[in-house]
């Protein structure tokens, strides 16, 4: 039965790694690019206690804080090297991205839309090592699928006291790897490095229309290394498929199982084992001018 062996980005989150061994260092140090590569930072880094954002866009919008929940969880998932399933009828994020606004430059009457994009951190293709633990570039990046902002689909139009009495959370957004889609759905190339980026857009008086792209519009920027992740049809690092297990409420299941049949998760998808015993399971789950190019 053959496997995917394709991959995603690892810096400290291999078997080897966990208990104090270092690997495959040589094979990825030089080929990923540092984060702030993606913005143009005309803006400042907002360090607030675990919370560590780069932001960048409007200098009127400075002010504005963003903030995500559940850092901690995420932080284990990064330490590991995340990844997210995609399908193609799309599946759910987990870890969900949801953040929180605050900071002097939200005003409480200017109204605000909240964006979320999902764009490549490098020009790499990855795979994964099973003999060694651990991610290696595998080649050229393929062709990239158009990019797409989700809108949070219930507040498109919120006020700034709104965002800051409420979390908002993109748990609905699905990622596919369908070029075809038509149901909005965020599109992504499987074994390639990904960067979530959130969108703060001060909405035109009057204006109501979905914001196909940022240029000309007053927005704010956020990105989160701690949410970037490897695109995959399959996980491949058996840590990943524990630590997803283990967190996720719609996997519950699951957990101390020491056999596994047909199950579903939250979106009704089969779960099997792979020939490498690697659970196979289901997630839930340019712009502008910051870039030049484009569950379980």
């Amino acid at each position: 039965m053959e496997t995917e062996v394709e991959g995603k980005k690892s810096n400290n989150f291999t078997i080897a790694a966990l208990i104090g061994e270092k690997r495959c260092a040589d094979e990825f140090s030089d080929n990923i690019e540092p984060l702030k590569k993606l913005v143009e930072n005309t803006g400042e880094n907002d360090e607030t206690e675990k919370n560590s954002c780069i932001s960048s866009g409007s200098e009127k919008m400075v002010g504005i804080k963003c903030k995500l929940e559940t850092i901690e969880l995420w932080e284990k998932f990064h330490e590991l090297g995340t990844e997210m399933i995609i399908t193609k009828s799309g599946r759910r994020m987990f870890p969900t991205l949801r953040v929180s606004f605050g900071g002097k430059g939200l005003l409480n009457n200017e109204k605000y839309s909240v964006l979320l994009d999902i764009v490549a951190v490098d020009a790499k293709r990855y795979r994964y090592a099973y003999h060694r633990s651990c991610w290696l570039v595998a080649g050229k990046a393929d062709p990239a699928l158009p990019n797409r902002f989700y809108p949070h689909p219930d507040c498109n139009i919120m006020t700034g006291e709104q965002l800051s009495k409420q979390s908002i959370s993109f748990e609905k957004v699905k990622l596919t790897n369908n070029m075809l889609d038509r149901n909005g759905h965020i599109m992504l190339n499987s074994m390639h490095k990904y960067q979530p980026r959130i969108h703060l857009v001060r909405r035109k008086e009057g204006e109501t229309k979905a914001i196909k792209n940022l240029e000309g519009e007053e927005y704010r920027t956020f990105i989160f290394q701690e949410t970037e992740f490897i695109a995959v049809t399959a996980y491949q690092n058996q840590l990943i498929t524990k630590l997803k297990i283990d967190s996720n409420p719609f996997a519950k299941g699951f957990r101390d199982s020491t056999r596994l049949s047909d199950n579903h998760d939250a979106d009704g998808a089969k779960i099997s084992l792979a020939s490498t015993n690697l659970l196979q399971t289901p997630s839930f789950a340019e712009t502008g001018k910051i870039l030049s190019r484009s569950s379980f």
